[in-house]
């Protein structure tokens, strides 16, 4: 009923975290417990200026609602980008939230045959280990994240300007 109305004002152009703040549902004490491990997992990353979260969690069984959670720690944590990778059995979830036009998390995934969109998305991967999915993730958001940073950044004004017949002692 509630997420019926959701991906109607989703069609319609809603904001994902405005929705999500009004769907309030209950948490299960495998995900209470889930949720800790994530935040105790998270290794902040600094790429090109923008700070993206990485946590990595394993588990034997399979923990519902995974989605859920990520968005629970982007709340909690006021976090910009997350990844998360859960190794469940034989499989790796992963699941990528963005709130910044810098962190594209549907390009990245796409990498791995994942689905979504730039601010929400998430793969499923058979062949790889926690550690390889990470050190490739990590690659990827390295070529991909762009800089905040400008060169009106950086700039002095007015110019300091040299001649080409200057020397660097002069200049």
């Amino acid at each position: 009923m509630d997420f019926n109305a959701a991906a109607y004002l989703l069609s319609q152009g809603a904001n994902l975290n405005t929705i999500s703040d009004m769907i309030s549902r209950e948490i299960s004490p495998q995900q209470v417990a889930l949720l800790n491990d994530m935040i105790q997992a998270s290794t902040r990353y600094s790429i090109n200026g923008i700070d993206v979260v990485l946590t990595m969690v394993s588990t034997n069984n399979y923990v519902h609602d995974l989605a859920f959670l990520v968005q629970k720690i982007v709340k909690m944590e006021n976090l910009e980008a997350i990844f998360m990778l859960a190794r469940m059995g034989h499989k790796i979830y992963v699941i990528a939230r963005s709130r910044i036009p810098e962190v594209d998390v549907g390009k990245v995934l796409s990498c791995f045959g994942g689905g979504g969109h730039s601010y929400a998305a998430s793969a499923n991967i058979k062949n790889l280990t926690l550690a390889q999915t990470e050190q490739q993730i990590l690659n990827l958001l390295y070529k991909n994240i762009k800089s905040r940073r400008l060169a009106k950044d950086f700039m002095s004004f007015p110019p300091i300007t040299i001649t080409p017949e200057m020397s660097c002692k002069e200049a």
